[in-house]
């Protein structure tokens, strides 16, 4: 298919819906964030579609991904033994609601060549982003939050933009912020939306985990949020006991300070791990939101549309700027997409 082909289509590719009662309130919002990207159509429609989105495997009309093994579906897993079912086994992709937790046992980790880079620790790269490396050659596994964030996510912070605020603010140069623990406290609306901008690192447990993530916030947490929202420890949160998180958020806080480093390193020299945990916490809350599961599942299906071309570009160019070290949430990504939105527009009237 040519470049202008896929530039200028003019029809989104229909997804198949293979919906349960008990399962459909849930991923109501990944059905609305589908409909950008392809047209959702009900089994009964009984209309060609080019893949399926299948709410469990014990959906009534799962089977239909046996019966049509060309089609790819993308698999919602809820339980541990869903991943012995022979749909799950057929899927091209399998979708995990975050809260779930990961599975204990047999869980097909994303696996990648030990000299390759993961998806997931290039800035904004796009679920892909974050768990997009094969488990099979074919098979992702993507993590879709049960309580989206409000769209647009907020802009992410930097650790030297907290540095400068806090210094701008007349604030201690490491400052630590306690919320939804026990003796922290009770902050205001709009007192925790700066509190989350200043910190150094937020140590914090339930909801207000993912807003924090979400402003590249350094977390220290518990086990039971990490898991509620797909985190790794010492990769996305640092995750302690609750008499150590203090402890575990002051060492973590001091990082900064002690190697006087606040871009990802040059090869050969320490990382610090405050700016590590921003950039891949950030990364992890929006690959996770509705739309951008939405999107990698449609990437994932082949289905390329003309509103997908753009961001495509936009994945490639903010890894690559990742790469050379650029702080997430830089000017020059809002500059670039600005400027791909105007030409995409001129493409598809027929300028170019």
């Amino acid at each position: 298919m040519s470049f202008h082909a896929i530039t200028s289509a003019q029809h989104k590719p229909a997804i198949g819906l293979c919906m349960d009662a008990a399962s459909s309130t849930k991923l109501a919002p990944l059905v609305q964030a589908l409909a950008e990207f392809a047209t959702p159509v009900a089994p009964e429609a009984n209309q060609v579609v080019q893949g399926r989105l299948v709410s469990s495997v014990h959906a009534p009309t799962a089977h239909l991904v046996l019966d049509h093994p060309e089609v790819p579906a993308a698999v919602v897993i809820h339980h541990q033994d869903d991943l012995e079912h022979e749909i799950a086994q057929a899927a091209r992709l399998l979708i995990t609601l975050a809260a779930t937790g990961r599975p204990s046992a047999n869980w097909p980790e994303n696996k990648m060549p030990e000299d390759a880079k993961p998806e997931d620790e290039r800035p904004e790269s796009g679920l892909a982003h974050t768990h997009t490396a094969a488990v099979q050659p074919a098979v992702k596994v993507l993590w879709l939050s049960p309580n989206p964030l409000p769209e647009p996510l907020p802009l992410p912070v930097s650790v030297p933009q907290r540095e400068a605020l806090r210094k701008r603010f007349g604030l201690p140069e490491t400052l630590v912020i306690s919320v939804g623990r026990p003796g922290a406290p009770n902050w205001g609306g709009a007192e925790l939306e700066t509190a989350l901008r200043v910190a150094s690192v937020v140590v914090a447990s339930g909801d207000v985990v993912a807003r924090a993530m979400a402003l590249a916030a350094p977390v220290v947490t518990d086990a039971s949020t990490a898991n509620a929202l797909g985190a790794t420890h010492n990769k996305h949160v640092l995750v302690a006991e609750a008499h150590e998180m203090n402890t575990v958020a002051e060492v973590l806080a001091n990082q900064t300070k002690r190697t006087g480093q606040t871009r990802p390193a040059s090869q050969g020299q320490p990382r610090n791990q405050t700016a590590l945990l921003g950039t891949t916490a950030r990364q992890l809350i929006k690959a996770s939101q509705p739309r951008s599961v939405a999107k990698a599942m449609v990437e994932h299906f082949g289905l390329m549309v003309a509103s997908m071309w753009p961001s495509a570009v936009n994945a490639r160019f903010s890894a690559r700027l990742g790469e050379l070290g650029t702080p997430p949430g830089h000017p020059i990504e809002s500059q670039f997409e600005a400027r791909m939105r105007g030409l995409h527009m001129q493409i598809q009237a027929g300028g170019l």
